[in-house]
């Protein structure tokens, strides 16, 4: 089982340890003013998280790939460091903005609400924790990358009213609506389901049949240990191809996969109800 927490032994000089919804973070000071918060995942990678070795502009305009989905995401390799680069996923936080028609009604959740930053990773932390092993496999959290530039309410795209409903929630935690939220997370090698899936099965009827079968079954996995995300679709199930095309499959013939994506992580109603008593009338 993983824990959340920080030891002090590995914590840099000089480094604030806080903690956010049940989560241990190191908060630096970022180069451009704002704010960095390093899981215990991502203290070990600091140096290739720093502002300079990935995010300065013509760095990542020239190493950035942008990936499929609605929000802004995009792989990046940070720059060299003794030799050595880092694939990260860099993802906008939606949070406060209005969740699109198509993903709202994937399901009977139609007032779902994006996580803010700080709910996406304590859920996660929370998934990985006590999910069975080897059961629910996801890309690691590293950190929240907090820019220090405030923008316009037009540009962020977010509402007050959802905003404030988060802030009451969490009042404990700062959501300020007016700074972009960017979540790092590490990169996983493989390959999305429905990727994978066009070369394996080309009648496009086969081939849907078989993204249904793994959607469900992937759900189903994550529901067991009460949790589900409610635009779970085959571009968030990662699986891993041989050189012949073909799926990698463990010797009892699961195959294994990996899940990303968790803006719309939650609790399902049952543990939510277990693990707070009172959440129905909240």
């Amino acid at each position: 089982m993983e824990s959340r927490t920080i030891t002090d032994s590995v914590v840099p000089e000089k480094a604030v340890h806080i903690q956010l919804l049940g989560v241990d973070y190191i908060h630096v000071p970022a180069a451009d003013g704002g704010d960095l918060y390093l899981t215990r995942f991502g203290l070990p990678l600091a140096q290739y998280l720093k502002l300079e070795n990935w995010r300065e502009a013509a760095w990542f305009d020239q190493n950035r790939e942008r990936l499929q989905g609605t929000s802004t995401v995009y792989k990046v390799s940070t720059k060299p460091i003794n030799g050595r680069s880092v694939s990260l996923v860099v993802k906008w936080c939606r949070v406060g903005e209005h969740v699109p028609l198509d993903t709202a009604s994937f399901s009977k959740f139609t007032e779902a609400e994006f996580n803010s930053p700080y709910e996406e990773f304590s859920l996660l932390m929370e998934m990985r924790e006590k999910a069975d092993p080897g059961t629910v496999r996801t890309n690691r959290p590293l950190a929240i990358y907090v820019p220090a530039e405030r923008l316009e309410l037009w540009q962020t795209g977010r509402s007050k009213s959802k905003i404030a409903r988060k802030t009451a929630k969490y009042s404990d935690v700062e959501l300020d609506i007016y700074r972009q939220y960017i979540m790092i997370y590490e990169w996983i090698e493989g390959i999305s389901a429905d990727e994978a899936y066009v070369d394996l099965f080309p009648d496009p009827e086969a081939r849907l049949q078989k993204l249904i079968e793994i959607t469900e079954q992937t759900h189903a996995d994550m529901r067991k240990q009460g949790y589900t995300v409610m635009d779970h679709k085959p571009a968030h199930i990662i699986v891993r191809q041989r050189d012949d095309g073909s799926l990698l499959r463990r010797r009892s013939g699961d195959l294994p996969y990996a899940l990303v994506d968790f803006e719309l992580l939650a609790r399902t109603p049952d543990h939510e109800q277990r693990i707070r008593p009172d959440a129905l009338s909240i």
